[in-house]
């Protein structure tokens, strides 16, 4: 009784889901600014092409990787068409990344829910339409998140605690039933 005892504990304690945690027990989760806040993202892939992008509070980014080499494509042509509005982006060779500052554009953007961008990539030798979907949460989805993980620990902590308990009633259970036992013979 008492292995099988040590053997729920410990099969308890080591419940946690796979890949929840990073090896130091942090938590892993998607890109963060400087400020911490998590950057809205979109992907969208054909066999000529792969675009990522990412909405900052005052750009659109917007990476273009040929999708073979996975090398960055400079110099290529990129309207972004979303909400009714078509937009030319600018690329920035520091970054490799293609910008949209447009105000009215990113206000929309910033918006809780789910914005479709259609881009029209061309280049010198060739030319894609892509459709991505930019999922915008609500501002205090974060915090409600953490605050959701919270609770699951705390709500782990407490189940293995009446665990321990219950195992503990019943191995002293056990113990005096053994040692009523010993006392009438």
């Amino acid at each position: 009784m008492l292995i099988a005892s040590v053997l729920l504990i410990f099969a308890v304690s080591v419940s946690a889901a796979p890949g929840a945690h990073g090896p130091d027990g942090q938590h892993i989760q998607a890109e963060t600014g400087p400020s911490g806040e998590i950057h809205p993202s979109f992907e969208a892939l054909t066999e000529t092409f792969e675009v990522g992008g990412q909405l900052r509070s005052e750009h659109l980014l917007i990476y273009l990787h040929d999708y073979a080499t996975n090398v960055a494509v400079a110099g290529a042509s990129i309207e972004v068409e979303s909400q009714g509005r078509a937009l030319m982006a600018t690329y920035d060779a520091d970054t490799q990344a293609y910008r949209i500052d447009d105000e009215t554009l990113l206000k929309t953007l910033h918006q809780p829910g789910e914005h479709t961008l259609i881009l029209t990539i061309l280049t010198a030798q060739t030319g894609d339409l892509l459709s991505a979907t930019l999922m915008t949460p609500q501002p205090h989805a974060a915090d409600d998140a953490q605050h959701n993980h919270n609770e699951e620990h705390d709500h782990d902590y407490s189940r293995f605690i009446w665990l321990v308990l219950l195992v503990a009633i019943t191995f002293l259970g056990g113990f005096l039933m053994g040692k009523r036992r010993g006392s009438r013979q």
